[in-house]
């Protein structure tokens, strides 16, 4: 990169990010921890050789065939060669790979044509290019298996990706879509490097952006019911179809292993966050018809650094009553279950002040989308997050997400300031469906014969078992728990 293009590149940047967005992302860059080990030592999650063995001789009740389609345009040789030979090496070996290239010149024909002599599972056509979506939808016409992964033409695989999916598909034979962890390689892959492991199918986060993104795999009976891709989203023309998606699908199923290598070059959306600026804005459109079918009121905007989107939903009216958990009072009015209304906001005065009506508009707002049964925000104290949600760790323990980070700090891929559904919420202020305050009541008198307290004693509202147990009776019951992270409230906590 010369310097010229060096020096449009970087203002670039602090055009998209602002200047003090710009030290924040490299300050968070630089301390990544995760993505420094990962650097290191990624190779061993790699694939083993008995586990390689031991999965090429599986037998599955269903062996469906996977039809993974590729919209190509001048693809490098060497990238293209990588792509068939990832599929090559699959433990899994029922596949189909289908590819609908829109190339001026003939050598991406050349090179596919000399593989499919040696391997008949290749096929392709040729189409005068019309851009991303109509050259996949060339590419879907091959199509003969059950279900569709979509790749692009400068990926691959791990060798245990379409083996992990049919797993996932007999163990759940009601999933219809499915998606997978993944990481970026340099132009050589060689170079191994941002892990993104991804959180289970988390639908307000997908109101806020694509965190889906590669591998995904369809149902081909889900994928002819809402239809191909469509060109007038181009550049995010996979967010696009991932909410069409979200609108019919049965089930959707995250496989928590890195099993797809995104390529970082200069032309692709993986290695400049310049270089396709429209597919940020096709996204944008994408989920304002997305809010537009599904007849939420709500304005998506554009947000700084142009990861994600900024969603207002817009109530007609925000009404209900306030109270505080510290107010004896009010506490008789929660007990004696007489709040009134659908939502009720709670919170502990010896925390918190009492939270403004921007913040409550903005709570109410997400009610809007479904059915809610909790609304939080995050927490901080002396510039640092104590929590943004709770969500189980890797052992299955309730953790506060994001504690100790910086407030102006977005965490990895932004997931600390992105509206999301979350495991369970602090009770220290949260907007909840009365419906479940007689549950609440119940929680909070068990848990006062185990020793938490009464309200007026010891408060109960940070203590996370009880938060749990509210969260799981709010789930069981059909509804969700969200986090509002765009809130964040000082906390009365050192």
């Amino acid at each position: 990169m010369g310097i010229g293009n060096k020096v449009h590149y970087l203002l670039g940047l602090v055009q998209k990010h602002g200047l003090t967005g710009l030290v924040v992302k490299f300050l968070e860059r630089r301390n990544d921890r995760e993505d420094q080990e990962y650097q290191k030592n990624w190779q061993s999650e790699s694939l083993q050789r008995e586990e390689w063995e031991c999965q090429r001789k599986a037998v599955f009740p269903q062996m469906p065939l996977i039809s993974v389609v590729v919209p190509a345009y001048e693809t490098p040789e060497p990238f293209l060669r990588s792509l068939v030979e990832s599929l090559q090496q699959q433990t899994y070996g029922n596949w189909q790979l289908c590819v609908g290239d829109g190339s001026v010149s003939d050598k991406v024909q050349q090179v596919l044509a000399s593989l499919q002599e040696l391997d008949d599972r290749i096929c392709f056509c040729h189409v005068k290019n019309g851009g991303i979506s109509e050259n996949t939808n060339a590419a879907l016409k091959l199509v003969r298996g059950s279900y569709v992964g979509f790749m692009d033409h400068d990926d691959c695989l791990t060798e245990d990706a379409l083996y992990e999916v049919v797993r996932v598909l007999n163990e759940n034979p009601d999933c219809q879509v499915l998606y997978t962890d993944e990481d970026k390689i340099d132009a050589s892959g060689e170079h191994h490097f941002r892990p993104h492991r991804k959180t289970d199918y988390n639908p307000e986060l997908l109101r806020h952006y694509n965190y889906v993104c590669h591998f995904v795999v369809v149902e081909k009976m889900l994928l002819d019911q809402v239809g191909g891709l469509r060109s007038a989203y181009d550049g995010s023309q996979d967010y696009d179809l991932l909410l069409r998606l979200s609108e019919r699908v049965r089930r959707f199923y995250h496989i928590d292993r890195i099993l797809y290598h995104w390529r970082a070059h200069e032309q692709s959306t993986a290695g400049s966050s310049l270089s396709k600026d429209y597919a940020y804005e096709a996204g944008q459109r994408a989920l304002d018809d997305y809010m537009k079918r599904r007849g939420i009121p709500a304005q998506v905007r554009a947000k700084k650094g142009r990861q994600s989107y900024t969603v207002h939903y817009l109530p007609a009216s925000c009404s209900f009553p306030v109270l505080n958990l510290r107010d004896k009072s009010q506490w008789k009015t929660l007990t004696g279950n007489s709040a009134g209304g659908e939502y009720v906001l709670l919170y502990d005065g010896t925390l918190i002040k009492r939270p403004g009506d921007g913040v409550q508009r903005e709570l109410f707002g997400y009610t809007l989308v479904g059915k809610v049964g909790m609304v939080g925000v995050r927490f901080s104290s002396h510039g640092k997050l104590l929590s943004s949600g709770y969500q189980l760790d890797s052992d299955g323990r309730l953790q506060p997400q994001f504690a100790g980070l910086p407030v102006k700090f977005h965490g990895p891929f932004d997931r600390a300031v992105i509206p999301q559904n979350v495991t369970a919420l602090p009770l220290t202020c949260v907007l909840l469906n009365t419906r479940f305050l007689p549950v609440l009541v119940d929680l909070i008198s068990a848990y006062s014969k185990t020793g938490v307290g009464h309200p007026q004693d010891a408060s109960p509202w940070g203590d996370m078992d009880l938060a749990l147990a509210l969260a799981d009776q709010i789930r069981q019951a059909g509804y969700t728990v969200v986090l509002d992270a765009d809130q964040t409230l000082d906390c009365r906590v050192v």
